[in-house]
């Protein structure tokens, strides 16, 4: 079982913030009567959310980085940097390297809590579709289709996910995972 470790308190904030600020939007899309207003709140959920899962799993990653039991490619993995040989030796590299963020996810899971993650749970696939749906926006070829209840299963998937992480690297439920839905925050 891993221990957390993070000393970086302001950015696990941040990251806590991200979701709690995708969670209000959400709510506001519910709240709202104007449908075109609804689709806007519903847009910036889901990019909040995504967001929102990307700094935490980047959060995970710069937890683990400094393990020296890693190799190099783990550490590659973890710091999304590139790999140089020099003089003989495999080192990291200053230029970036782009991992997908749910291979890393993954990768988080299978090494940090030494278990495959079950692809066949219901969050994957709605997490899955919840990466499709914001790049339909994000990289937009056609207009993407998204309503609340759509984004609301997106952000419960991410929720779900999270949290699924942190019990499985950490032995405890992700903060704020019990609420759910329902955001602290109310602007």
């Amino acid at each position: 079982m891993a221990k957390h470790l993070r000393t970086n308190d302001s950015f696990d904030e941040f990251c806590a913030t991200l979701l709690e600020e995708a969670k209000r939007f959400l709510e506001k899309a519910d709240e709202t009567s104007d449908r075109a207003g609804a689709t806007a709140f519903c847009h910036a959920t889901l990019n909040l959310g995504i967001c929102a899962f990307e700094a935490h799993v980047n959060s995970v990653a710069e937890e683990f980085l400094p393990r020296a039991e890693l190799n190099i490619l783990e550490k590659s993995i973890l710091a999304e940097a590139d790999i140089d040989l020099e003089l003989g030796s495999f080192k990291l590299s200053s230029r970036p390297r782009h991992y997908r963020t749910l291979d890393r996810y993954e990768f988080l899971w299978h090494r940090f809590s030494k278990r495959k993650l079950n692809r066949n749970v219901a969050w994957w696939s709605r997490l899955k579709e919840a990466f499709r749906l914001r790049d339909a926006l994000t990289h937009p070829r056609t207009p993407a289709t998204v309503d609340c209840e759509v984004t609301r299963r997106s952000v419960q998937a991410i929720i779900d996910a999270l949290d699924a992480l942190f019990v499985a690297i950490y032995r405890r439920r992700c903060p704020g995972a019990k609420r759910g839905l329902r955001s602290v925050l109310s602007f």
